[in-house]
């Protein structure tokens, strides 16, 4: 969900490279180690079945976005506020990311989302 606080006074699609849209996607606290202009694939692991088990296997795990662009914080902006950045009680972290138009409707709906730092 956007909020102020994770948008600041800017808005989010004038942050975004021409040919891509804004999403919003939530991460594991690993993403507290990722800046503004970082380049990251979204990936979404395998769901636990009803008995919480799931799988290890690598290619059960799907590629949502490849090079995601985060986008900076509120405060990298020169914007009072708590930055893109917020970690709720979940132990996640919401983020935005610019990303193809064809990649959003499955971030913008995943549950569960990683990330790999891509070049």
């Amino acid at each position: 969900m956007l909020t102020k606080a994770l948008v600041g006074a800017g808005r989010p699609a004038d942050l975004a490279p021409e040919d891509t849209v804004v999403v919003p996607v939530r991460l594991p606290d690993t993403a507290e180690m990722l800046h503004a202009g970082d380049r990251v694939d979204l990936l979404a692991p395998p769901e636990p079945d009803v008995l919480g088990a799931g799988t290890d296997d690598p290619e059960d795990t799907e590629v949502l976005a490849r090079g995601a662009l985060v986008l900076p914080r509120t405060t990298d902006l020169g914007a009072s506020g708590s930055g893109l950045l917020s970690s709720t009680p979940e132990t996640t972290t919401t983020l935005l990311v610019a990303v193809s138009p064809a990649e959003a409707p499955a971030l913008a709906t995943a549950s569960r989302l990683a990330a790999v730092f891509v070049p």
